[in-house]
């Protein structure tokens, strides 16, 4: 079965269950009339937090752009998910004052829902931490390496000699060839060209893959330094601006630069 028919199937049992739970909500809404607090309210809003979630999460799995995914997920931690955190412990507090109430026939009657929704609650603030603080910790990883790099790049004459680099790769390099594009010394790395009148690079490629137009005269592309595909220039930057591969190839472009300036100093 497709990933996509899998993704609407679970989506469509995710609402149907919301539906049942709503439908249980509505049906004894009259005896939460004699609660102290409107933890049918709390049910409800606490239903929409959770489809406000999905929804979240089906828009960051869509979209192709780092930035509008930073953006989205911004958002979330910062608006949506402490008010989530806020309207969980509110509704517990409610919980445990209503439970004292011997006239909140309502709470007898589906406190089930009540601490099921509360369970999933917690277990998604927790689950949102952790994710969280794993980010956090991530992110500063990746960028004490970039730094590092960016160092070596700019002192690579000294640190080639002192096999800084190698100890470098050899520490991060799984991290480094699998999460971060290149640079912005990286790319400076890369020697962009005009395409003259009669030029064909390499005699073989005459499309650039990542735009899938053809690389026409008067236009700046690139040679890849190892693999040597060419691409339009402002097409590939942008791509290894997020992966450090070749497009073509999958050959890793960072490493490729390393033994371009390691030739070149020799």
């Amino acid at each position: 079965m497709p990933h996509h028919s899998k993704c609407y199937i679970f989506d469509f049992l995710y609402y149907l269950l919301f539906g049942y739970l709503i439908y249980q909500v509505i049906s004894a809404w009259s005896s939460f009339l004699e609660c102290d607090h409107p933890l049918n309210i709390w049910l409800i809003m606490t239903f929409g937090f959770y489809v406000i979630k999905r929804v979240i999460m089906y828009i960051m799995n869509s979209v192709e752009s780092p930035s509008c995914f930073r953006f989205i997920l911004t958002v979330y931690l910062i608006m949506i998910f402490p008010a989530f955190t806020y309207w969980t412990i509110q509704g517990t507090i409610w919980t445990i004052e209503d439970s004292q109430n011997a006239n909140c026939t309502s709470y007898v009657e589906i406190f089930w829902l009540i601490y099921l929704c509360l369970s999933i609650s917690y277990i998604l603030i927790l689950t949102i931490i952790i994710y969280a603080i794993y980010e956090i910790i991530h992110y500063y990883r990746l960028l004490r390496i970039r730094r590092r790099i960016e160092d070596i790049l700019n002192n690579i004459d000294v640190l080639l000699a002192s096999n800084a680099l190698q100890n470098v790769y050899e520490n991060n390099g799984s991290v480094l060839r699998n999460e971060m594009g290149l640079t912005e010394s990286e790319k400076a790395c890369l020697k962009q060209t005009i395409l003259q009148e009669g030029d064909q690079p390499l005699g073989i490629e005459t499309q650039c893959s990542i735009c899938i137009e053809h690389l026409n005269e008067n236009e700046n592309i690139i040679v890849l330094p190892g693999c040597k595909h060419v691409f339009h220039a402002i097409c590939v930057l942008a791509w290894l601006e997020r992966k450090p591969f070749c497009p073509n190839c999958k050959g890793n472009i960072r490493t490729q630069i390393v033994d371009q300036m390691k030739d070149e100093i020799a």
